[in-house]
C-alpha cells in the first residue's frame, strides 16, 4: 500500500506529518522531532595551564532552545589549583551561566586560571559543567554534565641561592652563600654541591675553591630554611700568576619527589671569584727620569756620562712562560741603551722567566756627543 504525504509542518519543536492511504482512508500520523538538549562546551580533553602563566578561555552554550531559563554551573574540583571566572565576575571555585529562550545559543566565555601555590607539584583538576535543576526549565533537568581536565604545570620547584656571586681571597679569607628550596617537597630532597671542572686548553685545572658542606638535605619541615655554604680557597689558589680566577659552584637535586629531581641548572649556580694576592701583571721601572751628560766635563768632574736603572716584573710567571721587555732609546744619536754584557745601541732587551721574574735587571743609558748645543 502506498502512502501520500499531504501536509508537513513544524509545530512546537516537532515535525507533524499528515498522510493519506491509497484506499482513501485518511489518517494523520505525528512524528515529533525532539531537539538534542545538551551543554555545548568548546573545550574537550585536556586544557594546559602553567602557574604564573596566562589564563585560558573557552565558551559554553546550550544545544537546543529551552522552554524557560536554564542555569549551567561551571565548577573547579580544586580552587586552590584552578580558578573559574567569567566576564564581569570574580575568580573562584564556580560560576553560574544563565541562558533563556532567546540566548540559549549565545556562547558565554569562561576563563580558567592557574592558582600559584608553594607545593612544587603539578596538578590535574576536573572542570564540570552541569545544569542546576532547581533554577532551570524541567526538560533540561536530566541533561548530562560535561567535564574535562585542566592540568597545572608548577613553576615553584627549584632552589633559591643567595647571593649568586661570592669573592674569596687567595691565601686568605673565604666567603659564603645560602641555599633553600622554593617549595615544600613531598619527600626528602638531597642537594649536591660541586665545583664545576674547567680547563686551560687540554689541561684540566685543579679547583681553586672548595665548598662545605658538600650536600644539603631538606624535607617538608625545613624546605624554606636558608642553609649556609662556606666557600674557601684551596692550596691551588695560592699561585704566583697575578691573575684572578673564576670558579662555578653547581647544585643538583635528588628526591622521591619528581619535581625535585634535576641536574644542575645555570640559574642556580654560584660564581666564585678568587681574588689574587699578587700585584697585577706589569713592569716596574726604578727611575721615572734619568739625567746623563754628553760631555762629563761640561757638568764638572762628577757629571754622569752614563746612567742606569732597573726593570723587574710586578707579578710571577707560570711554568714555561717567559716575558721579554724591550727598551728603545727613541733617538740613538742622543742616547744609546744596553744591558749587562750587551752592546750599546738603539734598542736593548731583558728576559724574565718563572725563576727570575722578581730579580731586577739593569739597563744602561749612555749619552752621545753631538754639536747641536741642544739638550735632549
Amino acid at each position: 500500500m502506498s502512502v501520500n504525504v499531504t501536509q508537513a509542518m513544524i509545530n512546537n519543536g516537532g515535525l507533524v506529518i499528515a498522510v493519506r492511504s491509497a484506499v482513501g482512508l485518511s489518517r494523520i500520523h505525528y512524528a515529533r522531532w525532539v531537539p538534542l538538549r545538551r551543554i555545548v562546551v568548546s573545550r574537550s580533553g585536556t586544557l594546559a595551564l602553567t602557574e604564573g602563566g596566562s589564563a585560558e578561555a573557552y565558551t559554553v552554550q546550550l544545544g537546543a532552545v529551552p522552554a524557560g531559563d536554564v542555569t549551567v554551573r561551571v565548577s573547579s574540583a580544586d580552587v586552590g589549583a584552578v580558578s573559574v571566572n567569567q566576564a564581569g565576575g570574580t575568580a573562584g571555585a564556580q560560576q553560574d551561566l544563565g541562558f533563556s529562550t532567546t540566548t540559549w545559543n549565545t556562547a558565554q566565555t569562561i576563563t580558567l586560571g592557574a592558582v600559584a601555590d608553594d607545593d612544587g607539584n603539578d596538578e590535574r583538576v576536573t572542570i564540570t559543567h552541569a545544569v542546576r535543576a532547581a533554577d532551570s526549565s524541567d526538560e533540561y533537568d536530566d541533561v548530562s554534565a560535561v567535564t574535562f581536565t585542566a592540568t597545572v604545570a608548577d613553576d615553584d620547584a627549584g632552589l633559591t641561592v643567595s647571593p649568586g656571586a661570592v669573592t674569596v681571597h687567595e691565601g686568605g679569607s673565604g666567603g659564603s652563600y645560602t641555599v633553600a628550596l622554593n617549595s615544600a617537597p613531598t619527600g626528602e630532597v638531597a642537594v649536591t654541591l660541586t665545583v664545576a671542572p674547567r680547563s686551560r686548553g687540554t689541561v684540566t685545572v685543579t679547583p681553586t675553591v672548595r665548598v662545605a658542606p658538600a650536600a644539603l638535605t631538606y624535607d617538608a619541615t625545613n624546605w624554606n630554611t636558608a642553609r649556609a655554604v662556606t666557600v674557601s680557597p684551596t692550596a691551588a689558589a695560592n699561585d704566583s700568576d697575578g691573575a684572578d680566577e673564576t670558579e662555578t659552584v653547581r647544585h643538583a637535586a635528588g628526591s622521591s619527589d619528581a619535581a625535585y629531581t634535576f641536574a644542575a641548572r645555570s640559574g642556580e649556580d654560584v660564581t666564585v671569584t678568587v681574588d689574587d694576592d699578587e700585584p697585577a701583571p706589569g713592569v716596574t721601572v726604578s727611575e721615572a727620569t734619568l739625567a746623563v751628560n754628553e760631555d762629563p766635563a761640561a757638568g764638572g768632574e762628577t757629571a754622569a756620562h752614563e746612567g742606569t736603572y732597573t726593570v723587574v716584573l710586578a707579578a710571577g710567571l707560570k711554568a714555561g712562560e717567559t716575558v721579554r721587555v724591550e727598551v728603545d732609546s727613541g733617538d740613538d744619536d742622543a742616547v744609546r741603551v744596553g744591558t749587562a754584557g750587551g752592546t750599546l745601541g738603539s734598542t736593548a732587551a731583558v728576559t724574565f722567566t718563572p725563576g727570575n721574574w722578581n730579580t731586577a735587571q739593569a739597563v744602561t743609558v749612555q749619552a752621545q756627543t753631538d754639536s747641536n748645543g741642544v739638550n735632549e
